[in-house]
């Protein structure tokens, strides 16, 4: 007997109705408040809405407040970075950041069920919308973007904890919610079709009040990174080509770099995939992200580790001044950086020892804006957060082009990158294992830092002992204790352990 039948009992019991005399009618219970599929899958209106309930998933929205992404996204993954100095963070993130997770964590619980929310939701898309009476092709629109968010939220899931459960469609009966992990080489598979399927189905762009729905240029950006990811360099190079040959997006020029991360220039020409947030608070919900609390220094903080701060402080150009991603990455002590936490336009002539004192550590600078005409304090941001970028792409086609000996060809995209941050230009000359470095320690970590993909990149690159020691060696706190037999991915929950047994813990824990 499940719990279903165990509530309807109690509530025929409750009714004063015996089993003697009840008739088939009275188990009929009907919910006069909830939708039904016969109700609601009727017009555009109504998928819009499910799309949209299904893209508020990855906001992370977990409570009806900021907090959300920021723990369930910003934290989860950049605490792990090799490029962090972490300080107070808060409990569950210093043991994330200490490689010391447990089973039952709430934020890798809720990660892990907020994925899955989002995959079911994208499969009621897909199931649903080929059944209703709509043009054909807003039809295939529709389950473009579904095919989009399921292959996004598998993805996600499948960097995070490696041995998932693929989810192809809506459970039919509770016994369809007990399943078996799929292997990753079978996840990739699903992911590479359901991105070909959106690519074939999305469209270029939509209009300004659609903006934050998936386009053709996000899925291919993708499709090119799941195969960088499966190390199919050929496949990769080509998708990853095609979305610079598209022409639809292009770098911002250097001046506007810190605009990226501030929120005045949102969806910008290099903006491929973005989240929106926004400060409104109508309806009971609230809209923004709280990872501003990260960087200003007085509260729990992740700023750059020694290892990247060298990294930005040799990031010069021609003349050896500092480039302009260094001004529009991080806060250091120089008259030319500044920040809305001690700038003169906060209210306060500060100088950055006034704020920090004498200290010769940097803070990000990426995304640690206040919005002042906000009615919260500055631990709300309406910011969005750029999950593809341009020159995201321009790196990931450089490597996949280095891998095939195309040398010559990387290092023109990773110039491309360095030219508009006005660094110096790389030598042509350089062998394929100096830019396999460059890319890896260098390039990547400076132009993409602080944007949640570096711990995934080091899981690619690098496994066991060998992570271990690339966390070492770049002076990663705790890095001692990150175990080789487990910490490349965060176990699966146990609640779903619980719950599913034919769910299996991941190795070593």
């Amino acid at each position: 007997m499940n719990t279903k039948h165990i509530i309807l009992i109690l509530l025929l019991i409750i009714s004063g109705f015996s089993f003697n005399s009840c008739s088939d009618k009275y188990l009929d219970v009907t919910n006069p408040n909830q939708l039904t599929n016969d109700q609601f899958w009727k017009t555009e209106a109504d998928v819009t809405s499910a799309l949209t309930g299904t893209y508020s998933t990855i906001q992370l929205q977990l409570w009806d407040d900021q907090w959300g992404f920021n723990e369930g996204y910003f934290l989860n993954h950049e605490s792990k970075s090799d490029l962090i100095d972490p300080q107070n963070l808060w409990d569950p993130f210093d043991l994330v950041g200490g490689y010391e997770c447990y089973t039952s964590m709430y934020n890798i619980r809720r990660l892990w069920h907020m994925m899955y929310k989002g995959i079911f939701g994208a499969n009621q898309v897909i199931a649903n919308v080929p059944l209703m009476d709509l043009d054909q092709a807003k039809k295939d629109s529709f389950v473009a973007e579904a095919k989009f968010l399921r292959a996004y939220c598998h993805f996600l899931l499948l960097n995070d904890f490696h041995n998932i459960i693929l989810l192809d469609k809506i459970p039919a009966n509770p016994d369809e919610y007990i399943k078996a992990q799929s292997t990753p080489e079978e996840v990739y598979a699903f992911i590479e079709q359901d991105l070909k399927d959106a690519i074939a189905d999305l469209p270029v762009s939509w209009p300004s009040e659609y903006l934050g729905r998936a386009t053709k240029g996000a899925a291919t950006a993708y499709l090119g990174k799941v195969y960088l990811f499966e190390k199919k360099w050929a496949e990769a190079e080509i998708e990853l080509q095609n979305v610079v040959t598209s022409h639809t997006y292009s770098l911002v020029p250097g001046d506007n770099y810190t605009h990226l991360f501030d929120g005045t220039k949102e969806w910008s020409t290099e903006s491929i995939f973005e989240i929106n947030f926004t400060m409104r608070e109508d309806g009971g919900r609230i809209e923004s992200q709280s990872m501003v609390t990260n960087f200003t220094g007085t509260n729990q903080t992740i700023s750059p580790n020694a290892y990247l701060k060298n990294l930005f402080m040799n990031d010069t150009t021609v003349s050896g001044t500092p480039s302009k991603r260094v001004f529009g990455s991080i806060v250091f002590n120089n008259p030319q950086s500044d920040i809305w936490y001690y700038h003169p336009n906060a209210g306060t002539n500060l100088s950055f020892t006034d704020y920090f004192g004498e200290t010769s550590k940097v803070f990000w600078k990426k995304y640690s804006y206040h919005d002042y005409s906000s009615p919260r304090d500055e631990n709300y941001s309406g910011i969005n957060f750029i999950l593809m970028r341009y020159a995201d792409v321009l790196l990931m086609l450089a490597e996949a082009q280095n891998e095939q000996t195309k040398t010559a060809d990387a290092v023109d995209n990773i110039n491309l990158v360095r030219d508009r941050a006005g660094s110096v230009e790389l030598p042509e000359t350089m062998s394929q294992e100096a830019i396999r470095n460059h890319i890896r320690n260098v390039e990547r970590p400076l132009e993409l830092g602080n944007e949640c993909g570096r711990f995934w990149d080091l899981v690619r690159w690098y496994s066991g002992a060998e992570l271990k020691n690339i966390l070492v060696s770049h002076g990663r706190e705790k890095a001692n204790q990150f175990d080789v037999n487990k910490d490349e991915y965060f176990p699966i929950p146990a609640t779903e352990l619980s719950a599913n047994p034919l769910a299996k813990p991941n190795p070593g824990w």
